[in-house]
Order: structure tokens, then sequence, then C-alpha cells
């Protein structure tokens, strides 16, 4: 009785109708980290190739118009639609809490299965789709009805449709944009996948509950009635006919298309302007959407009296406004140059970036998204007026425009971008929008305006078009991918900048599905080097990343007791993958990437892989790693991971606990897992959470610098124990010393000497800083991508390096090469033309290697050369030292102190593995200097003499010397240079001489102190990996 007195045809808008707008704001918020943190999951074993992400679309979107479909129509025989809608929000909310395990689930039911079928095969892109409709297409389905459901209750008379919807379009697409932000720079940052996806589904079910409380209070509706066809439901006016409504339905979704096309293109055009991290995604995505709310925004304050002519106006708008910037986007790369190149380039001004990315994504999109947003709200209206159905026409309307948002990204991303190009695939878009625009006038104008609408819609297409022909010029890929946003000086000019993209020819081009590659030759004639780019960014090349390229597949070739199976990920340029096939011993190789372009791109250097596609041991898969390792069964003897930098969207997942643990059950029991880890545009915290992860899979691993920006962890479960002979006997074969030609090494020798530490021969049991990267808490992507934007490098790796300590420090394999083997003096010299070739990250490792060649080789008027460059000396000057004269005078005993701060600091130089120089005079006078009882500089002075003690095998001595410099250290309270190296230098000495609880202790209070910084708590590892603990 009650209910039929609430029940009204056309009942007044309740005052409470603004908490339902804030329910929708908090619905579009967690319906977007619902999909991002779906796509994160699935990727996980799905993968991140471009037609899993498809897959995961389709199913997200397909989803989304049945949804809408379905229950537009439920909602219009409701009496209360806000109860439907509340019980969607619920129940979409309690899902995605679940989800992370429910995913669980799904992934081992995808795995047990995908064994059955090959990579790339329908089967598995249809076991894909099956895996991706049984997890998210539920939800889709329950969030795709909110809309209608909503609609249902707010729309009281015909002519509120288009208001209504507007409205909600803007609210909940505004909601749609905080998520998206929340999710990249906040959820994910902070509290990983899964408190990420619990925090959207509770924001789900709070705008769920809150709906449905305040639901019972509303009045009822009548419901519409069941109705055979909702094209049958309007009254008889120009455009409602059937035949008319369904053009409608095209036009959405055509629609729907177009601004994907717009999308896809867009995104791919400012990766190659701002760079691919996943924050730049993230924006982008946030400004796209962003401009689609604020055009439903512009519609939601009046009743529009013509809705056909709104249609028209925007999709024209959208079309003109595209086509008159394409001209402009050649020059985003150089301006957004000349903004970011006036940063302060450190984290306090990170947020700052953001603002400028966010700003030049917003002058791309803004205007025609806009546009974009306000077609939607009119078409509803156009297919809604008169109609009681107002559940059923907002359905069917968002059903078909979502259909279109899939078919568009679908095509864009299949055939627009890799067969047309990114240029035509915007025009071809500009082109629909005009089409759209004159149906739309055709179908909705009256004769009388029919005629005028028409000449003036042409008309504006046309000078639109011939202005655009005019000034257009060529769309420069050159310039486009010229990868300016890696350029921290300002271009002096758009002229010069062309100018320096133009220099280097062309060779291949692809806007594939992965990326944007390209080949390009630094140079002209045979010698000329080619450089691999990938959006932007040079990741491989011909002649100056060839000593990495190729240590990558050497070093573990010469390692692996029987490397008989490969898996190398990340083809490149290839050239890992032809140093490995020039292995005898090597029996298969499978060449995985995601990219089937970079597999194209790879042929153009042929004359350093080897043509390895020509070779019949090579398979390649284009299939994401994660993906192959999980699935597959096979054992490898060797996995060589070359990804590019882990500030790239994507590839931080190649860096993670779960990647590495998949790799190594990959591995047979004694195989060898190689990492590559650039060091530029990366900070200290990244690398070592980046080594930290690798060592905890891979406890027993050893360091290498084939290059001053490069390093390689090679890491193994067991310990590894160098065999030189095997070594010896590898490079001895044709194959082999043709590769080792192409680096610039002609022996073992300057091989191992790129080795920095040598931690394989007893497990690493203490992480170094104690942060782990991981699927679930991705805490990398946020580190590489402000160290990309300091583009700072990272100098922790000299904290490791073992080279410039004593033979009796350091633990590397060329200190036992060398007592079977002395180098030769041809070893020395290409020893130094190595380095000088390719620089290291110990910047002594010149000046030793031409003191050593110059020792052996005197009467060499190079190697004499070499000496004086590298170490500034004439090495026939007197190396006399002039006698302390005793008593000593303040300004003698300062004389004397300078000197031997000069003798301590060549000691230091030509102090190396191999090698310890005599320091018995310079022992002898500081002894001297210190029982001078001059106190001012007695602390350096007792550091100096602890470090020759220590180097000499003296330890407890030293230990006295450097425990007596830290006490007066810390006394004066000033800071000192040397003090981390005074504390490493000390701790280690108590630990060989049996206090490793002092050592401990000492390091640990430090850290507590904040005192050296990040090098402290390094420290504390090495003291903690020896296997002591405090008392």
């Amino acid at each position: 009785m009650n209910d039929m007195k609430r029940l009204r045809e056309e009942p007044v808008v309740p005052k409470v109708s603004w908490i339902f707008y804030l329910c929708f704001l908090f619905s579009g918020s967690a319906g977007l980290v619902y999909e991002i943190l779906w796509e994160r999951y699935l990727s996980l074993f799905l993968g991140n190739s471009g037609l899993a992400q498809m897959i995961v679309l389709a199913t997200f979107m397909g989803g989304m118009a049945l949804g809408s479909h379905l229950f537009g129509r439920v909602a219009d025989r409701q009496t209360n639609p806000v109860k439907l809608y509340a019980f969607l929000e619920l129940a979409a909310g309690l899902y995605a809490a679940l989800f992370p395990i429910l995913i669980v689930h799904a992934r081992t039911v995808f795995l047990w299965a995908a064994t059955a079928f090959p990579f790339e095969s329908v089967a598995m892109t249809g076991l894909k789709l099956t895996t991706c409709v049984g997890t998210i297409l539920l939800p889709s389905i329950l969030m795709g009805g909110t809309l209608p459901a909503m609609t249902r209750w707010l729309v009281r008379q015909a002519d509120d449709t288009g208001l209504m919807v507007a409205r909600l379009y803007f609210v909940n697409s505004a909601g749609a944009v905080i998520g998206c932000l929340l999710s990249a720079f906040v959820l994910i940052p902070w509290l990983g996948l899964d408190a990420s996806l619990l925090v959207g589904g509770l924001a789900g079910v709070g705008a769920g509950l809150v709906a449905w409380i305040f639901s019972a209070h509303l009045p009822l509706l009548m419901p519409a009635g069941p109705a055979s066809s909702v094209l049958e439901t309007q009254p008889a006016t120009i455009g409602s006919g059937p035949g008319a409504l369904r053009a409608l339905l095209g036009i959405a979704a055509v629609s729907g298309a177009v601004s994907m096309f717009y999308e896809v293109a867009w995104i791919r055009m400012l990766v190659l302007v701002v760079g691919s991290s996943s924050y730049a995604f993230a924006l982008m995505l946030a400004t796209f959407i962003l401009g689609l709310s604020l055009g439903g925004f512009a519609l939601s304050f009046r009743r529009w009296r013509d809705y056909a002519a709104v249609l028209a106006v925007c999709e024209l708008g959208v079309g003109i406004t595209v086509l008159a910037s394409i001209g402009f986007y050649v020059r985003l790369p150089f301006w957004f140059n000349q903004i970011a190149s006036q940063l302060v380039r450190d984290s306090e001004t990170f947020g700052t970036f953001q603002v400028v990315v966010f700003l030049l994504c917003a002058g791309v999109m803004l205007v025609p998204t806009i546009l974009q947003g306000a077609t939607f709200p009119a078409a509803v209206h156009l297919f809604a007026r008169g109609s009681r159905h107002t559940g059923t026409a907002v359905g069917t309307v968002l059903a078909f425009n979502t259909v279109g948002v899939l078919a568009g990204s679908i095509l864009a991303t299949t055939v627009g971008l890799p067969v047309l190009g990114l240029k035509s695939t915007l025009e071809i878009g500009v082109v629909l929008n005009g089409c759209l625009a004159i149906l739309v006038v055709w179908i909705w104008s009256t004769p009388g305006l029919r005629t005028r609408r028409l000449a003036a819609t042409a008309a504006l297409l046309m000078v639109a078009g011939g202005w655009y022909l005019a000034r257009l010029g060529n769309w420069n890929v050159a310039v486009m991918n010229a990868g300016a946003y890696r350029w921290r000086h300002r271009i002096a000019s758009f002229d010069y900048f062309v100018k320096m993209a133009e220099s280097s020819p062309i060779l291949f081009h692809r806007d594939g599905t992965a990326g944007s590659v390209m080949v390009r030759s630094r140079g002209h004639g045979p010698s000329a080097e080619r450089l691999l780019v990938i959006n932007g960014k040079v990741d491989a090349s011909s002649q100056q990343d060839i000593p990495t390229q190729k240590m990558l597949g050497l070093l573990p070739i010469l390692q692996a007791r029987d490397p008989k199976r490969v898996l190398v990920v990340g083809v490149g340029s290839g050239a890992t993958i032809g140093t490995v096939l020039a292995c005898p011993q090597v029996e298969s190789v499978d060449a995985l990437d995601i990219s089937p372009d970079v597999v194209t791109a790879s042929r153009f250097f042929g004359d350093v892989n080897r043509e390895y596609w020509k070779d019949p041991r090579v398979r390649i898969v284009c299939e994401d790693a994660k993906t192959f390792l999980q699935v597959g069964r096979i054992p490898y003897d060797v996995i060589i991971s070359e990804p590019s930098n882990p500030w790239m969207s994507g590839i931080p997942n190649v860096f993670s606990t779960e990647f590495f643990m998949a790799c190594r059950q990959r591995l047979a029991p004694d195989g060898l897992m190689v990492q590559w880890v650039q060091t530029y545009e990366m900070d200290n915290l990244c690398f070592f959470t980046i080594l930290d992860t690798f060592s905890g899979i891979f406890p027993c691993y050893t360091i290498w610098n084939p290059l001053r920006t490069d390093t390689l962890i090679i890491g193994s479960v067991l310990p590894v124990h160098p065999d030189f002979t095997r070594m010896q006997d590898r490079l001895s074969s044709p194959a082999m010393v043709d590769e080792c030609r192409m680096m610039g090494v002609q022996s073992l020798f300057p091989i191992l000497l790129t080795q920095v530490a040598n931690y394989a021969e007893v497990p690493a049991r203490v992480p170094w800083i104690g942060l782990r990267h991981s699927d679930a808490f991705p805490i990398l992507e946020r580190m590489a991508a402000e160290g990309f934007y300091t583009g700072v490098t990272v100098d922790g790796v000299r904290w490791l390096d073992q080279r410039p300590l004593s033979s009796r420090a350091g633990r590397l394999w060329i200190t036992d090469y060398i007592r079977g083997q002395v180098p030769s003096t041809a070893e020395w010299q290409n020893a130094y033309r190595y380095v000088v070739q390719n620089d290291s990250i110990w910047p002594g490792l010149r000046a030793v290697a031409a003191r050593e060649w110059y020792r052996l080789d005197a009467s060499n008027d190079e190697a004499r050369l070499a000496f004086i460059l590298e170490t500034g000396m004439d090495p026939d000057a007197s190396s006399s030292t002039a006698k302390l004269q005793s008593p000593l005078t303040p300004a003698g005993y300062q004389v004397a102190v300078e000197r031997c701060r000069l003798r301590f600091a060549q000691y230091v130089r030509e102090r190396h593995c191999l090698q310890l120089p005599d320091s018995t005079g310079l022992a002898r006078e500081l002894r001297v200097l210190l029982d001078a009882s001059q106190t001012n500089e007695q602390a350096r002075l007792h550091y100096w003499l602890g470090c020759l003690l220590a180097d000499t095998g003296q330890y407890a001595d030293a230990a006295e010397q450097l425990a007596t410099s830290l006490d007066l250290v810390t006394k004066v309270g000033e800071p000192v240079p040397y003090f981390a190296d005074l504390a490493e230098s000390l701790s280690d000495c108590w630990i060989r001489t049996g206090r490793p609880g002092a050592a401990h202790d000492l390091v640990e209070e430090l850290v507590r102190q904040g005192k050296g910084g990040l090098r402290s708590r390094i420290i504390l590892t090495k003291v903690n990996n020896a296997g002591f603990k405090g008392d």
C-alpha cells in the first residue's frame, strides 16, 4: 500500500540527487582502478604483448557493452532503478576485492592448459581470450549497467535525457580521471597491486552501500513496460524513424572507433615526445578521459534545442581541430625540450616535470576530446527523445559506442599504425569525422536547412583540408623519433634540431603494436654505424654497444659447464645471439622478443649477429618473456636477459622477483642467469634494488663492466668456480676469435679484467639495502622514472668494485688467473686499448693498464705515451723523495704531510688486484710524522698508515691505527671525505682479527646515526654477508 502511494509517473527529483552524483564519481574512480589493475594482473601470465593487451581490452569493453545493453532493459522495468545501480556497484566492488584470490587459480589453470598449445598459435590466443572472459567479463558486464540504471532514475521528462546523461557522463569520467591518477601516482607505488585493488573495491562497495541506503527513501517510478524494439518508442519527428535510429547507432559506433584512432595515435606520438614511463602513460590516459569529461560538462548546464546540430558541430569540430594540429605535431619534441630543459633535474622538481608532461598532453588532446565528449550525450538524447524506455535507450547507445571503441582500438593497433602509419591513422579519423558530420546534417535537418547546412559543412571541410595540404609539409619521421626527451641540454633552434635528426639516414621504420621501431645509419658507407631505435631511444648499435652486446653472450658461454641450450630474452640487434651461436657446444637457441618489428629490424645488423635467423639452431618466438618462461618446460643451461632501461613502461616486469624465479625454474641445476643492468639514467637506490632482487633468487653472482655505463650480473643457484683452461679452449675456435675481434679483445686476460665483483663462491645471505621489486609491489617503477628524470649515473657500483683493492682484499678471478699465466706485453697493450675505447666505472683502470704495459715494454714509444697521458708523470723523472728533517718546524711538518698525501694518492692509483706497490718508505715517513706529536693532522695520518698496513696483511696493527683515526674524527665532529672508506677498512680489519661483533656494531651505529648515507648500509651488508652478527 505504501509502495503504491510512492508510485509516480513523473515524480519530482528529490534534493538528494547530489548524493547519487557523488556515488557515481566514486563509481568512475573505482572502475578505472579496476581496469588498470585487472590488466596488470592478467599481464603477469598472459603477457604484455600487443595481442595480449588487445585481448584484455576486448574482454573488458565487450563486457561493458553487453552490460549496458542488458541492464538498460532491466532498468526500465524497475520501480527503483537506484537499487539496481547499488546492486551492480556492490557486486563489482566485492568481485574486485576478491580478484587477487581468483586470479591465482586462473593463472594455475591457464599455465596448465597452455602447455598443450604452441606459442603464437590460434589455440593459444583462444586460451588467453577464454582466461580473460572467465576472470573479468562478469564484473565488466556489471559495470556496464551502472550508467543506464542511474540515468533511468534521474531522467524525469523527455527533454532531460541529454542534460542528465551529460551530467552523469561528466561525473563518471571525472571520477575515472581521479582513479587513473591515484592508481599511477599513489596506490600502486605505495600500496602495491593487492591493496590498491582492495581500495578500489571498497570505493565501489561504499558507493553501492550509500546508494542502497538512500534508495529506500526514494519515490518509486512507474515501470516503462517491455518494448519489442526501442526503435519503435519515439514519436514521429524528423530523424525518428527506425532507419534514422539505426543510422544513429552506427554513428555512435563509428564515433567511438574514431576516438580510439586518435587515442592510440596520440599516445604513440606522445611517447616519442615525452618518453614511455608508466607515469607518462597514466597522464596521457587521464588527459584523454578529462577531455571527454569536460565535453559532458559543457552540455550539462542547459537543455539544447537542437541536439542534432550539437552532434554535427562536435563531430565536425573534432575533425577540424585534429587536422589543424597535425602540422604542429612535428614541433612537439622541440617545444617539450625547451620547457623541460629549464627545470633543475632533481627529485624536488620531479612532480613539476609531470605537470609539464600533463600540460603538453592537454595541449594535444584536450580541445578535440572535449568536443568528442559532447557527442555521446547528444547521441543519447536523439535516440531517446520522447521515449519512456530511457534505460534501454541509454544502454543501447552506450553498447554500440563501446563496441565502436573496441573495434577502433583493434583496428588502430593492428592496421592503422603498422600498415598506414601514425599520420595516416589520424587523417582517416579526420575523414570519418567529416563523414559523420555530413550524415548527421543530412538525416536530422529540416528540408529548408539541410542544403545550407550541408553546404556550410562541406565548405568548412574543404577550407580545412586545403589549409592542411598547403601548410603541412612532410611528416618528419626522423624528427619525431629523435628521442629529444632524453636530451638534458636546451636545443638551440628548431632548424638545428631538424638538421641533427636528419643527419642519420633512416634504413627501416615501422609503428608496430609494441612500439615505434627504427634503424638509422650514423655516417655513410660500409663503415657506418647502425642504430636500433625503439620509441626514440637507441637500444642497440653495430659499434658503440658491441662490447656489452657481445659480452652478454660470451661471458656465460665461457663460464657454463656445458652450454647446450640457451635462451636470449630480447633480440635487439641480434649481436648477443650471434656470439652465442659462435660456440660449437651450443645446440639450440630460443630468441625471444615481444616485438616482431624488432626481429625484422635486427636483419640490418647481419654483420654483427651472424645472420642468426638462418641458423637452424635458432627458434624465434614473439611472446612476452614471463608467459614463455611460465608455460615452457624445457630447461636451459644459460638464460640471457637484455631488456631496455627499467624506466620504460613494462620493462620493470623483467626485473621482478617473479621473473627471476621463473628464470630459475627454467634453468638447469648448474645453469647461469645473465642480467644486463644499465647504470645511466638510474640512481643508486634503483641499482641496489635490482641487485637485491636478483641476488635473492641467484645468491651466487659476479658483476662485470664491459662498458662504462653498463653492468652485467651473472648469477647461479650453486657456487661457481672458474675453469680457465676450458675458457681458453672455447675462445680458441675460429668463430669465437672472430667474435673477440669485433669486441676488440685478443685473449682471456682483458675479458677477466672487466670483472667488478665476485660473490659467486659463497652465496649471499644478507641483502644490500633490503628492497626487492616484485609484481605485487612494483617499487622499481617510481625509482626508475625519477632516475631517468634526474639523469644521474649509478656510482654505487664503485663501492662494490674489487679491482682497486689489493689482492688480499679482492676475490676476483683475474688474481687466480695470473698465478698460472703472467700477462704478456701484448695482453696489457690489448687491455689498455680496450679500456680506452670503452672506458670503465673504475677511473684508474686506464692508468693501471698503461703503467703495466710501459713496465714490460719501456722502449715502446706508444707505451711511453700511454704512461704519460694516463699518469701525468714523466717515466724518466727521478722518483726519489727528500728525507724528513728533524726536528720538524711547523712549516716543514705541513710540507711533509702534503708530500705524504701526494705519495699516498699515487699509491692508491697504482694499487690494484694484480699488484701491490712498495709502501715501506711511505709507512716509515708516516710513523715519523705521528711521533712528532703534531695533532692537527693525526686523523688522516693514522688512516693512511692503517690502509698501508692492511694491504700488507698486518691487520691487528692496521686496526689500531684506523680505530685511532676514527676516534679522532669522531671527537672533532666535522665530516671528512674519507669517512666511509675509513669505516669499511676498520670493519674489515676487525673481521680478519676475530672481532666481527665490533665490526657489526660499528657500522650499525653509523647507519643508525645516518652517517655515510647509503654507503654505510652497503658496508653493513658486506659485514653481515661475511657471516657475522653483533654481540
